[in-house]
């Protein structure tokens, strides 16, 4: 219906009962805890279960492991917004290797009592590693996995230089166990200063290797290859790799770099857990990347079988938000293997 208030003037009905309104997209977080892989102290946006697979892992037989990965895959069946990020136990180490001479092809992997701890660098982030760690004496660079874990014992490599890449595109070295995954590389290394490495790694639960990266890098500081990105092996590998992380020594730098491997080398000294476990506030410390709404958009915190004191901190991270909701878990006791008294033990 329409009438006037004044000349030319129409006010119009409209009836805003069929109409359906605007739904705040829920994005929810969930702490991870020593899951296969993944990266720590990071907020990972993850859209859909594969994703979540492919960047933590498939869930372990640790049960706080695989409580939390089908949580995070729940939530993923009817949303497809979720930060998660992984927390390991204080000891776990990074997997490794050494390139430990300028010539030839001598790689030293790390061990569990020399390997890395994510406390050991003092940035406690693997993508400041050159920062962190320089590769140090004659060697010409040092390598460990992106995230600490017995996974990355799954990873290993091969190594070229300007004159053996060269030699294996016709022909040469043709009895280097590499050779396969080297000379069919479609990548041109072009000066004395660029070198090859090919990451090769075994699949959660495989027993096969597989090249994932492959890593056509310069010595040369300035370097830039054809679009425009520096080139540098430093800046090339530890920006875009999702598997390794390197570190140049710095008298390596803008000067001619001479190693080949033969055979693969296979990183070593990555380790779970060595006896220890995560404690309630390497947990906290995780969701405190969560407590700033100033920071990042969230509204469900998803519990998923943490202790009293980590339920409470969520639920206190969401009071202080004002914008947050905590999703909590109740007693597994209470309800597993527990027939006809769930709900007398819930009341308790």
């Amino acid at each position: 219906m329409a009438f006037y208030l004044s000349p030319l003037v129409a006010v119009n009905e409209i009836d805003l009962s069929t109409t359906i309104p605007a739904v705040a997209t829920s994005i929810a977080v969930a702490v991870l805890r020593s899951t296969w892989k993944g990266a720590e102290n990071k907020q990972k946006l993850i859209t859909d279960e594969n994703e979540l697979i492919k960047e933590f892992g498939k869930p372990t037989s640790t049960a706080a492991c695989y409580r939390d990965i089908l949580s995070a895959a729940g939530f993923l069946r009817w949303g497809n917004k979720l930060y998660c990020t992984r927390v390991m136990p204080l000891s776990a180490t990074f997997a490794g290797t050494k390139a430990t001479s300028g010539a030839g092809t001598d790689f030293v992997a790390y061990t569990t009592g020399n390997a890395y701890k994510l406390t050991d660098l003092p940035s406690e982030d693997p993508d400041q590693f050159h920062d962190d760690f320089p590769a140090t004496g004659t060697d010409p660079f040092w390598m460990i996995a992106i995230s600490r874990g017995a996974w990355g014992n799954k990873v290993r490599l091969a190594v070229a230089d300007y004159a053996t890449y060269s030699a294996m595109v016709t022909g040469g070295f043709s009895t280097w166990e590499t050779y396969n995954a080297i000379s069919t590389v479609d990548t041109a290394v072009e000066s004395a200063e660029e070198f090859l490495i090919v990451v090769q790694a075994q699949e959660q639960g495989e027993s096969t290797w597989s090249t994932v990266e492959t890593w056509n890098v310069s010595t040369n500081t300035s370097k830039l290859d054809d679009e425009g990105i520096s080139q540098y092996a430093n800046n090339k590998i530890n920006q875009e790799s999702q598997m390794v992380r390197i570190s140049m020594n710095p008298l390596q730098n803008n000067d001619t770099i001479t190693i080949s491997t033969s055979a693969f080398q296979t990183f070593a000294g990555g380790d779970n857990d060595l006896g220890t476990s995560i404690t309630d506030a390497e947990i906290m410390a995780a969701y405190d990347l969560y407590q700033n709404p100033e920071e990042i958009d969230v509204n469900i915190f998803i519990d998923s079988a943490k202790s009293n004191d980590v339920k409470q901190y969520i639920t206190t991270i969401c009071e202080t938000r004002f914008d947050a909701m905590s999703v909590l878990d109740c007693p597994y006791s209470a309800v597993v293997n527990n027939s006809g008294s769930e709900l007398s033990d819930l009341r308790e």
